[in-house]
């Protein structure tokens, strides 16, 4: 998992990054049948109760230490 193109893909697709639920969403598939794709995420998030959010959002529902790891990866790309 590349979280750079990650957070970049969410950014410019502008849906929320929530990483607790990516992350879930991660182990469970590559528990179950070792296949994940990021469309996977994308339905996740569009079903859920996350629909109208955009990425701006993302820092609403991740924890501080997550929030800090977003903005640390985004500034390996500057």
């Amino acid at each position: 998992m590349d979280f750079k193109n990650i957070i970049k893909l969410c950014e410019d697709l502008d849906i929320p990054l929530l990483l607790d639920v990516y992350l879930d969403l991660y182990e469970y598939r590559m528990a179950k049948n070792n296949s994940f794709n990021f469309l996977t995420y994308i339905s996740k998030i569009r079903l859920a109760s996350f629909k109208g959010f955009n990425f701006k959002d993302s820092i609403c529902y991740n924890t501080n230490v997550e929030q800090y790891k977003i903005e640390k990866l985004r500034n390996l790309d500057k």
